[in-house]
């Protein structure tokens, strides 16, 4: 017999009062949140309920105007818990904890265990392959750190790579890490290279860079870039009087928009966890992160043109550009490591590995929450692999 339907039946010992919410959608949207624990988004209980998040919304907003559910403003997203104060809901949540322990199928005897491997799954996970790219030894030190079942290969060209693996909540992923060394064209011909060896659905760049607003940033703050650009690159533009102006910067690239995504509902949660900060917007790339001076020519062009950006680093524009050019779903992690001037090579032994754990815990993290639909379809990628996945016994 299952105790944890949507209809509220439990265990004997636990009163079965009736709750508020009449309708089988508040009552499910009301036991994820029991279920979650903690303040999740309106998306994040759509999954739990299995439902669209227009359906999961309408049912949090009944929640919340019987008094069941509480919701408050976390920068541009709304987070839901259940209102453990409001009558019954503490007993539903004890009912539901005692239900789910009936539930449990029992341990099997030692004859019995092999069988029930074969026989008990999760719902079907998917396989994919994803490739990270770090351009100096402290990045990729820190994304190795973070892989299991790690092994070496290398590509037809020789070189190396260390394959390793990520088991996602919706996903288990094949990680391949590649060192890129420093620069826009070597990053865009290892990018080109492994996106036709590896066929990833998804590649991401993931290291250290300049802070380009220390106003805000502190060592170890991420940046995820929703655009990139380069200084290296320019056109000439023609005005109105017909002079001609040579205007810095090449053919922005923007992030798949589902990743950016990805990435802000992992930023609210680091954030509540008292993680360092994450913000999102524009890396500019380029020959050099640091000038001699205040007053050079680049210091003019990321005060000027480049105002708005937030890191500066040697390789995001090149990977990200072949990574389009290629079809292939790419995202950049940096986390700040220095502001430029002033900067010594003391500071950079403490900070550049320090700021390198961070990016890489954040970007593999990111795979552990993603869903299948987070990732764009690549033009290169084989089909994502659906199969279940055997437990053990509780």
């Amino acid at each position: 017999m299952h105790f944890t339907s949507l209809g509220w039946s439990c265990h004997p010992g636990f009163v079965n009062e009736p709750l508020p919410p009449a309708n089988e959608r508040s009552r499910a949207a009301l036991q994820a949140l029991i279920g979650l624990k903690t303040p999740v988004s309106g998306r994040r209980v759509a999954r739990a309920m299995g439902v669209s998040p227009t359906t999961a919304a309408a049912a949090l907003a009944e929640l919340e105007a019987t008094g069941l559910a509480l919701s408050r403003r976390e920068g541009r997203a709304v987070l839901w818990s259940a209102n453990m104060d409001a009558p019954g809901v503490q007993t539903r949540a004890a009912a539901l904890r005692v239900a789910a322990a009936f539930d449990r199928p029992a341990e099997p005897s030692a004859p019995d265990a092999a069988r029930w491997q074969a026989s008990a799954s999760h719902a079907p996970r998917q396989k994919m392959t994803a490739v990270v790219l770090t351009a100096v030894d402290t990045e990729y030190d820190a994304v190795l750190e973070q892989l299991t079942d790690r092994h070496p290969g290398k590509l037809r060209s020789g070189r190396r790579w260390r394959r390793g693996s990520v088991h996602g909540e919706y996903v288990d992923w094949r990680v391949y890490l590649v060192q890129s060394g420093p620069g826009d064209v070597p990053a865009a011909d290892l990018t080109t290279e492994a996106a036709h060896e590896l066929l990833p659905h998804l590649m991401l760049f993931v290291g250290v860079g300049r802070g380009l607003k220390r106003a805000d940033q502190r060592i170890g703050d991420i940046v995820v870039a929703e655009h990139v650009d380069t200084y290296d690159l320019g056109k000439d533009t023609v005005a109105a009087d017909g002079t001609s102006k040579y205007v810095p910067g090449g053919d922005p690239v923007n992030a798949p928009r589902p990743l950016v995504e990805l990435a802000r509902e992992q930023a609210r949660i680091w954030r509540q966890a008292g993680g360092p900060r994450v913000s999102f917007g524009q890396i500019v790339s380029g020959g050099k992160v640091a000038a001699g001076s205040a007053d050079s020519q680049l210091e003019e062009l990321l005060a000027g043109r480049f105002g708005r950006a937030l890191a500066l680093d040697m390789e995001s524009y090149g990977f990200s550009k072949a990574a389009s050019n290629q079809g292939v779903a790419a995202l950049v992690v940096r986390s700040v490591s220095d502001f430029g001037l002033g900067k010594n090579p003391e500071d950079d032994a403490e900070h550049q590995p320090l700021a390198a754990r961070s990016a890489a815990r954040f970007a593999l993290e990111l795979l552990r929450q993603a869903e299948p639909d987070d990732v764009p379809l690549s033009h290169h990628a084989r089909p994502p692999q659906t199969q279940p996945m055997p437990t053990a016994p509780d």
